[in-house]
């Protein structure tokens, strides 16, 4: 659809490797945000369904496990996926974003087989509501992102904090924990140490949140 063909075309503007794109049959579906003072997000709607593309592609996703030095599994994939993906063998580190409360539920049953998760604080807490203990998990780095409040990872047993400096110039928060993300991952795939992971994460973020050549560009508000 139209959606899918704008979509396309930005990701491949970017310069994002879409040689691997798996194209499914049905509509992506749509995201709607409403954002408060703040431009931060205050609610958002959306229809989008679970993907499922294991049996399908079971053997190419394989081979990706076994190739590349990172995965990131989306949550919007189906928790079946999701559960089926996390057991495979795999080169590498595996991350996932719990992304929404909502996703956090499939999220949740792949704890034990993921690397590195991120949260914000609404999904941290509804996980330990689920029976998450992260001081415990600990094969597990949990991030967990609370606006411009302090950043906290556990790792290894240990609880870490890192403060978060201010941004003047908050132009809106959407895309900001996707850059965050992206950030440390690059930073740990680089082989750096967990204070410049972090570094890097709020670095990437502050550009998202400093631009307004974000997620939302031409939106109405």
């Amino acid at each position: 659809d139209p959606l899918f063909k704008w979509a396309l075309s930005e990701i491949h503007d970017s310069g994002v490797n879409l040689v691997t794109l798996w194209q499914g049959f049905k509509s992506p579906g749509l995201y709607i945000n409403v954002l408060d003072q703040q431009r931060d997000l205050f609610i958002g709607f959306n229809n989008v369904e679970p993907l499922d593309p294991t049996m399908k592609y079971f053997d190419e996703l394989h081979d990706m496990f076994l190739r590349f030095d990172l995965i990131v599994l989306d949550a919007n994939l189906s928790a079946n996926a999701l559960k089926q993906l996390s057991k495979l063998h795999r080169k590498g580190i595996l991350a996932c974003d719990a992304v929404s409360i909502e996703k956090a539920k499939r999220v949740f049953d792949i704890l034990e087989n993921i690397d590195y998760l991120k949260t914000n604080r609404q999904e941290f807490e509804y996980l330990l509501k689920l029976g998450f203990k992260p001081l415990l998990a600990k094969g597990l780095t949990t991030i967990v992102t609370d606006g411009k409040n302090p950043v906290t990872v556990y790792q290894g047993g240990k609880k870490y904090i890192f403060a978060v400096p201010n941004v003047a110039n908050v132009q809106n928060v959407s895309g900001a924990g996707d850059a965050f993300f992206s950030g440390m991952l690059f930073s740990l795939i680089k082989g750096e140490d967990l204070n410049k992971q972090i570094d890097r994460a709020i670095e990437a973020a502050n550009k998202v949140l400093e631009s307004e050549n974000n997620t939302l560009k031409g939106a109405i508000t």
